[in-house]
Order: C-alpha cells, then structure tokens, then sequence
C-alpha cells in the first residue's frame, strides 16, 4: 500500500479564533466534512468535524457567529507523517477511535487522510489484484486449451499413421500432406 505522501494535499486549515461561521463556510466552499485547526507555525492543534458542529454548536444551542473553533474543535489531534504507510495511520486511527488523520511533514499540516480515503484504496487495490488474479486464470485456460488441442492433433495424427501404413500411392501423399498441414497448425509437434 502506498505511504502517507498520497494524501498531501485536500486539508482545509483554519485558526483557533476563526468562528464557526467561518468554519461552516469553509466546509462547504471545499465540500469537506472536517477541518483542522492549526497554529501560527500550521502544526495541527485540533479537528473540527461536521458532527462536532453538530453536537457542539446545533444541539449546545450555540451562536455560530461567537463561537470560535477552540471551543469546538477535539484538541491534540493524532497525526500521521508523511512516510508512514497507511497501514500504520490506519493503526493510529483505530487506536484513537477517530475517522481523519491530519497528515504532517516537519511538524505542519500538510494533508489530511480519512477512513473512506483507506477503504478506497484498499478497493483500488484489490481490484488490481483481481485483474491481475483474471489475467492469470485466462491465460491459464489459453494454455490449458492449447495443450489439449496439440493431444487432440497428435492423437489424430497418430490414427492417420497407421491407416498410411495400410495405403498405398495417392492416397499415402494426400494422407501426408493432412499431416504436415495439421503439425504447422500446432507448431510443428508429432
């Protein structure tokens, strides 16, 4: 599976002081489900996700318009680095029990990886395999279906062998002649 490098990229940023307003706006300018909350040196500080402003804001009753992404946001993200392979940030986020992995180089944000992001590469993945795994078995049947026809022609030419030692003349010429024909059909076998 690939490393985290795939995923450098389709990270929404915003601060602690911006407000969900802005955060909502965000979201939906970038049709995004989540957000990461970063700090002056863009090291991620919290996540917000769309379930947070629901729960959080929504249900809290809350004013979007004063409420500010540090009173939101679930604070210390886990992160995943840049050379980890996915298998390891699935790990990470299995272990936090979280759906999205802000994804850092040197410390700063720089992507954002999700379980759906996962599972479809993992999808990707075993469609290849399966192509490959299709290719496999046709080319298998191919083989498997030259090598009968080869035992079909060299039973044949067996049966016409003998019947040539029966015959005499024209008939022994045209015998032969079906002969050469079907070994330059098969390659030459017989």
């Amino acid at each position: 599976m690939r490393s985290s490098n795939h995923y450098e990229s389709g990270v929404v940023k915003v601060r602690r002081d911006d407000t969900v307003c802005k955060i909502v706006d965000e979201m939906s300018f970038y049709a995004v489900g989540c957000v990461v909350v970063v700090d002056e040196q863009l090291r991620p500080v919290g996540v917000v996700t769309d379930r947070d402003l629901l729960r959080r804001v929504i249900c809290a009753k809350r004013d979007p318009e004063k409420t500010l992404a540090q009173d939101v946001m679930t604070a210390d993200p886990i992160a995943g680095a840049t050379d980890e392979p996915i298998e390891r940030l699935l790990e990470k986020m299995r272990s936090a029990g979280v759906r999205r992995l802000p994804i850092v180089r040197e410390g700063q944000v720089v992507g954002l990886v999700s379980i759906d992001d996962i599972v479809a590469e993992i999808a990707r993945e075993l469609g290849d395999v399966r192509e490959g795994l299709r290719g496999a078995v046709l080319g298998a049947r191919r083989t498997s279906q030259r090598r009968r026809r080869r035992e079909e022609v060299a039973a044949r030419i067996g049966e016409l062998r003998k019947q040539l030692a029966n015959l005499s003349g024209n008939s022994k010429d045209r015998i032969r002649r079906e002969i050469d024909a079907m070994r330059k059909r098969v390659g030459g076998g017989g």
